[in-house]
């Protein structure tokens, strides 16, 4: 057997399978049963992997829908709780770096570009704005 094991009272059970590749397989929408066939564990040994990882994927699903929503709690929360004596110790470096990442990401929030999209598509459009010039091919006699 390649894998190393880990041997119990009644069989050998294949150890060092990345969470990884458990995860994936649950992303594919296997039961607990069918991973382990797949991986040689038991569907109880699957999820033990998970727990023990703290990967449970109605809860990922539940962050994913709300994500946002999440994010913005816990942005007003940390917000909420700075003081003007903790704005003040911060060091300029730090005040501009906060300051762009928020002014970003409420740039996100609004459906705005974070970079210069603008100049791209303008660009763009120029190009096939342009009339096509002929090609001189020079002759060599």
């Amino acid at each position: 057997m390649s894998q190393a094991t880990v041997t119990h009272a009644k069989r050998s059970i294949p150890k060092n399978i990345p969470i990884e590749a458990l995860i994936q397989l649950d992303r594919q929408g296997l039961t607990y049963d069918e991973i382990g066939k797949r991986v040689g564990l038991s569907k109880w040994s699957v999820w033990q992997r998970f727990k023990t990882a703290g990967y449970i994927s109605e809860h990922l699903q539940a962050y994913r829908d709300s994500r946002a929503d999440v994010l913005a709690y816990y942005q007003q929360q940390i917000l909420s709780s700075l003081s003007e004596a903790d704005l003040k110790k911060a060091s300029l470096q730090v005040k501009i770096m906060a300051f762009g990442i928020l002014y970003d990401k409420e740039r996100l929030e609004r459906g705005q570009s974070t970079s210069n999209i603008s100049a791209i598509t303008s660009i763009i459009q120029a190009v096939h704005e342009r009339k096509p010039q002929p090609i001189v091919v020079p002759s060599f006699h």
